[in-house]
């Protein structure tokens, strides 16, 4: 829900734009064999009228639980990734790489 408050209001100022600049956070809980994981970050996506897109996101992945100190296990994360958007009426399939 927090992600559709945020983000409704980018998506509808990006269809008056040439350029959509569509920025983003988020905050996923997770699992693996050392304990739970929380993955935090936060990213820009960048598309052209044309459906051309560029985006980067970075983000942190940290081990927490009761034997774990916080964020002191963990591993940060940087991506970088085109993409290309189809323009339909109501949906827009796309192809993304990175």
């Amino acid at each position: 829900m927090f992600c559709l408050l945020v983000l409704a209001p980018v998506a509808a100022f990006a269809q008056t734009s040439k350029v959509a600049v569509q920025p983003y956070a988020f905050v996923a809980p997770g699992a693996s064999d050392g304990g739970n994981t929380l993955h935090t970050g936060g990213g820009v996506d960048i598309v052209s009228g044309m459906g051309l897109g560029l985006g980067t996101e970075l983000g942190y992945i940290g081990y927490i639980g009761p034997f774990l100190d916080g964020f002191d296990y963990g591993i940060g994360l940087l991506s970088l990734s085109g993409s290309y958007r189809w323009r339909r009426e109501s949906v827009v399939p796309f192809v993304n790489a990175g």
